[in-house]
């Protein structure tokens, strides 16, 4: 079973963030992405499963094999 994209998802690559770098929304093999979430410049990667009402922002990784609970933010903190 390959990648599971559920309804209502937001994808948008980040353009216009503090670093002014171009940031792809990248999604691995196996990845479950849950009913109405928001993915902005982020990585997921393989097997990684996002929950419901998600919102992923700029720069964030998941990592292979993680979980994600529903209604979720996740940032990216830089110092």
């Amino acid at each position: 079973c390959g990648t599971n994209i559920k309804n209502i998802i937001l994808v948008h690559v980040g353009e216009s963030n503090f670093g002014g770098k171009v940031l792809p929304t990248m999604i691995g093999n196996k990845v479950t992405i849950g009913h109405g979430v928001v993915l902005h410049g982020c990585t997921i990667e393989d097997r990684a499963f996002v929950g419901m009402g998600t919102t992923l922002l700029d720069g964030v990784v998941l990592e292979k094999n993680i979980m994600v609970a529903d209604g979720s933010v996740i940032v990216l903190v830089r110092p």
